[in-house]
C-alpha cells in the first residue's frame, strides 16, 4: 500500500469539523467590504473615541466585549447600539477557556449574555483566542457563532499607530476580520493598556480607506458572502499565562 488511501478519512473528518464546528475568521466576497473588531471593552474613553471616529466616516464597528466591565459601563452598550455596532460576546471575566471546566465556561458564556443584554449579538470571540474541541462544543450548544479574526495587529503591545497602521495596511483585503482592542482586561505591564495608538491607526485607516472599503459590523459582512471556516484551536502558553497570573493585572471590578 501507497498510504495515500489513509489521508482521505482525515481530510473528510477536517471537512466535517469545519462545516459543524468551524470558526469565523473571514468572509469569502466580491464586495469591498471588512469588519474592524475591537476587544476586552467597554471603556469610557477609547470606546467612545473609536466610536465617534468609526461614525464620522459612515463606519461600523463590532464590539466583544467584557461581560463584567459590561456590567459596570451599561450606558457604553447603548451608545455603542445607538451608533449601528455590533456587540459581541467576549465571556464574563476574560479567561482562557480550554484551562475551564464546562460548566465554568457556561456560566461565563450566560454571564456576559445576560449583561449585553439587550443589545448583544449571538457571536462569541474566545479570550486570547484559546480554543480547543470541548470549548466550542459548549458554544455551539449555546447558539452562539464563534468568530476569531483574519489578522491581527497587535496592537496590545507597545506599539505606535504607525506600526499599527502598517500591520493592518499590508494585510487588509476584502472579506478581512481584523483583531484590534479598545481596552485590554488583562495585561503584563500597565502602559500596554494606553489605547490612544489605536484610535489613531484607526482614524488614519478611515481616512486613507474609507473610499475603497466599506468598513461593516461582523454580521453584516456575514451576510456579504461565504463566511471562511476553519477548525480554530488554539491551546494556551502555559508560561505566558502563569506570568500574567502572577502579574494579576485585571480590571479591579
Amino acid at each position: 500500500m501507497n498510504g495515500i488511501g489513509w489521508h482521505k478519512p482525515k481530510r473528510l473528518w477536517n471537512r466535517l469539523v469545519a462545516k459543524s464546528l468551524g470558526t469565523v475568521t473571514g468572509v469569502e466576497t466580491g464586495a469591498a467590504a471588512v469588519a474592524l473588531t475591537f476587544d476586552d471593552g467597554p471603556d469610557p474613553d477609547s470606546t467612545v473615541r473609536l466610536a465617534e471616529a468609526l461614525e464620522k466616516h459612515g463606519a461600523r464597528g463590532t464590539f466583544f466585549v467584557v461581560g463584567r466591565s459590561a456590567r459596570r459601563y451599561p450606558e457604553l452598550l447603548e451608545r455603542l447600539a445607538g451608533g449601528g455596532h455590533a456587540i459581541g460576546n467576549h465571556s464574563w471575566g476574560h479567561r482562557s477557556f480550554p484551562t475551564l471546566s464546562s460548566r465554568q465556561r457556561r456560566k461565563q458564556i450566560r454571564l456576559c449574555e445576560k449583561a449585553i443584554r439587550p443589545y448583544g449579538s449571538k457571536i462569541f470571540r474566545p479570550p486570547f483566542g484559546h480554543q480547543d474541541l470541548r470549548s466550542r462544543f459548549d458554544l455551539l450548544l449555546a447558539g452562539y457563532k464563534v468568530v476569531t479574526w483574519s489578522f491581527l495587529a497587535e496592537d496590545w503591545l507597545d506599539l505606535d499607530a504607525g506600526r499599527i497602521l502598517a500591520k493592518i495596511e499590508a494585510k487588509i483585503r476584502p472579506g478581512s476580520i481584523i483583531l484590534l482592542h479598545d481596552a485590554l482586561f488583562a495585561y503584563l505591564d500597565r502602559k500596554y493598556t494606553d489605547r490612544s495608538a489605536t484610535v489613531e491607526a484607526v482614524e488614519e485607516l478611515l481616512e486613507r480607506r474609507g473610499r475603497s472599503y466599506d468598513f461593516v459590523t461582523v454580521p453584516q459582512l456575514l451576510a456579504m458572502g461565504k463566511p471562511r471556516m476553519v477548525d480554530w484551536r488554539r491551546l494556551p502558553d502555559r508560561k505566558w499565562m502563569k506570568k500574567l497570573n502572577q502579574a494579576e493585572n485585571r480590571q479591579p471590578f
